[in-house]
């Protein structure tokens, strides 16, 4: 399953980077603190999942999530906040998945099992 990780903080961003190593079967095509320069890479990594932080510069995640899915469908999305009263900016977006700061390896082995018997992998 290959992954793409964008958040703006960079100890999150470690910190979710360390959990999903612990997988065999997930490979991280990129960890982004920039919206813009996920985006720009997505094009060519083509991730089957994007973990996408919903509180972001310049581009907030559901902005993100958008383009992305505009890109490549196919990719599945799971948004990824420290409030889960932000999720409802997200509302309408076709997510897998949601895990609140700070992620737990429960909760995210949890999503990572639904995204690999979801539709597309």
């Amino acid at each position: 399953m290959r992954v793409m990780l964008v958040d703006d903080e960079q100890p999150s961003l470690d910190e979710l980077v360390f959990l999903l190593e612990q997988h065999s079967d997930v490979e991280i095509t990129g960890a982004y603190l920039s919206p813009l320069e996920a985006l720009a890479a997505a094009g060519q990594a083509l991730p089957d999942v994007a973990f996408l932080d919903l509180v972001l510069p310049r581009m907030g995640g559901v902005e993100l999530a958008e383009k992305l899915h505009a890109q490549n469908p196919v990719t599945q999305l799971v948004f990824v906040t420290a409030y889960a009263g932000q999720l409802a900016e997200a509302k309408g977006i076709p997510a897998t998945g949601y895990l609140l700061k700070p992620v737990s390896e429960a909760k995210l082995s949890k999503v990572l099992e639904m995204l690999r018997t979801g539709p597309g992998l």
